[in-house]
């Protein structure tokens, strides 16, 4: 399809009239849609709250039905996806992932690992080959929105047969415990919040209420991890925030700890600093050393033992309980940096680190040039915070394959994407 403007073109002394493409004239509505579909499941993990659609399996069946749409849509006029450097170093990611099969000290779980990754990959190069807008990109945003939604309500509800509780830490899905939640909403709250500092009415304040449902949610998890970055992005946002707007968010976010944070909350909380009551555990009581700080520095001599290709993909917690001969607990490595470290060594960490300093530096760029374009600017700035956030939670999760990453990397990419065809046309 064409774009009904035309571009001049000299030719013999005369102007000639060129039709000129329009970025994303050749996506339907309809699979669009499925794109979005896509993105919420992959990111809500709706199957697992409502059980009954488990047996449908409806993110193999979307996903199946993306592909073969995608497969449709021509590349012009934006390049193949995997001129994009956030797509060319996944990919080369998943490729030294598969590379480091034959010599895995668990060669089968990396192939299961591998398979796993591959299906987040082909949705990232998906995504960034479909996505022709920066109205569309609003859309996929609205899928994340939506998927954080669904799980905020199944955890402040008791929605659907999955939700477990820990304690008081209640999460929900066989795949979030309480600290991946609390992550996922460290993660989707800048989306939402530049979305409803962007919008206007019904936009405006349902963006708003999963803002506010965000910070309510990570609290009801009395994830330590999770508050760490909330503050760390709640520091952000006031930063980027001006004038009334500034107040309003510091005013909610001061009565959401107040009204939301029970005691238990607050004690386990107390004992990042060293402060802890009789009702925590022993564990917990220990605060930053027990939880992490052994852990880490055990997964950092793991590490070093496997420099420098690594012990295979998808095995850190192998190596780590074949590290004891097999004996005592076996631990994740709670760092994703540490995570990539062990598994794929100095050439995975290489291109992880890659893959975030790059992102990040794109975002800063856009956020600087879509001064004249609100749509992109908005995106841009809940883009960049993000992956701050998503750099803070990493730090203390195994979240080096975390599907809500590789998806803010795909959007960075679709950004600069648009933002380049735009300029191309103008």
């Amino acid at each position: 399809m064409l774009d009904a403007h035309r571009s001049p073109l000299i030719r013999d002394g005369s102007v000639v009239l060129r039709p000129r493409y329009r970025a994303g004239a050749s996506v339907s509505s309809g699979g669009l849609l499925l794109l979005a579909v896509v993105t919420f499941l992959l990111i809500g993990r709706a199957p697992e709250i409502f059980t009954f659609l488990l047996p449908l399996r409806p993110l193999l069946l979307t996903g199946l039905l993306l592909v073969a749409w995608a497969v449709t849509i021509p590349a012009r006029p934006f390049p193949p996806p995997w001129s994009e450097p956030e797509v060319r170093v996944t990919l080369c990611l998943l490729g030294y992932a598969i590379a480091t099969i034959p010599f895995s000290i668990w060669p089968g779980e990396s192939v299961e690992f591998v398979s796993g990754f591959s299906k987040v990959v082909v949705f990232v190069v998906v995504l960034v080959h479909c996505v022709r807008s920066a109205r569309q990109i609003t859309t996929i945003v609205w899928a994340v929105l939506v998927a954080a939604l669904v799980l905020q309500l199944a955890i402040l509800t008791g929605l659907g047969a999955a939700v477990s509780a820990e304690g008081d830490r209640a999460w929900a899905t066989s795949t979030y415990d309480p600290n991946d939640i609390a992550f996922i909403m460290a993660c989707v709250l800048p989306l939402a919040f530049f979305r409803a500092s962007s919008g206007k009415g019904v936009t405006k304040y349902t963006a708003g209420v999963i803002a506010f449902l965000c910070v309510v949610t990570a609290v009801k998890t009395e994830s330590r991890g999770g508050f760490i970055a909330l503050v760390v992005v709640g520091a952000m946002l006031l930063l980027k925030s001006r004038g009334r707007l500034r107040w309003i968010l510091a005013s909610l976010a001061f009565a959401t700890l107040l009204g939301f944070a029970s005691t238990s909350h607050w004690d386990r909380i107390a004992t990042l600093w060293g402060d802890a009551s009789d009702e925590v555990s022993q564990y917990e009581a220990a605060g930053l050393s027990a939880a992490r700080w052994q852990t880490w520095k055990n997964t950092t001599v793991l590490a070093v033992s496997y420099l420098p290709l690594g012990s295979g993909a998808g095995t850190n917690v192998t190596a780590e309980g074949w590290s004891h001969g097999g004996s005592g607990k076996w631990e994740a490595a709670h760092n994703s940096f540490l995570q990539i470290a062990v598994e794929m060594g100095i050439p995975g960490l290489t291109m992880f680190v890659m893959l975030l300093c790059g992102a990040i530096r794109s975002c800063r760029q856009l956020v600087r040039t879509a001064t004249g374009d609100a749509e992109s600017n908005w995106i841009a700035n809940g883009l960049e915070i993000s992956l701050y956030a998503y750099i803070v939670g990493a730090f203390a999760l195994s979240q080096a394959y975390a599907p809500i990453l590789y998806l803010l990397l795909g959007l960075t990419a679709c950004l600069r994407r648009t933002r380049r065809q735009a300029k191309a046309n103008a």
